[in-house]
């Protein structure tokens, strides 16, 4: 039996498979995509459109936004990865990977030598789109 929505359904779970928490964590990447990307990533017109993109398509990558993190993006393919073996194994490493991405940058003379990431901003007060102007990260 089949249960859940399916442009958020792993391809295991399309195929009527058994299914762990690998699947929990490639809907964690269709939300992630679609927060960002502003589109689902296998969404379709019917049920069966969207579980053959699943199946049969990778992700519209260059719809997420430019200023997407490189490890964000990376984030974002591990958890998608059709092959259940290739995705985070637990979406705890999810949360460090996003942890680091939306790190202040330490200033010279620590350990941190990454890019230096904005952390979203409150919308000042008046504004109603929920982001401040400049960067969202």
């Amino acid at each position: 039996m089949i249960l859940g929505t399916a442009a958020y359904m792993s391809p295991e779970q399309a195929r009527g498979r058994a299914v762990d928490k690998r699947s929990d964590i490639w809907s964690f990447g269709c939300v992630l995509f679609e927060m960002l990307a502003g589109r689902q990533a296998f969404g379709g017109d019917t049920v069966s459109e969207s579980l053959a993109r699943i199946l049969e398509r990778d992700p519209a990558w260059d719809a997420l936004p430019s200023d997407t993190p490189a490890s964000i993006r990376r984030l974002i393919r591990r958890s998608l990865q059709k092959d259940a073996r290739q995705r985070l194994h637990d979406i705890a490493d999810a949360r460090i990977e996003i942890d680091e991405a939306t790190a202040p940058q330490i200033e010279s003379g620590s350990r941190n030598h990454g890019p230096k990431m904005n952390r979203p901003r409150a919308a000042p007060t008046g504004t109603t789109t929920g982001q401040s102007e400049g960067s969202r990260w």
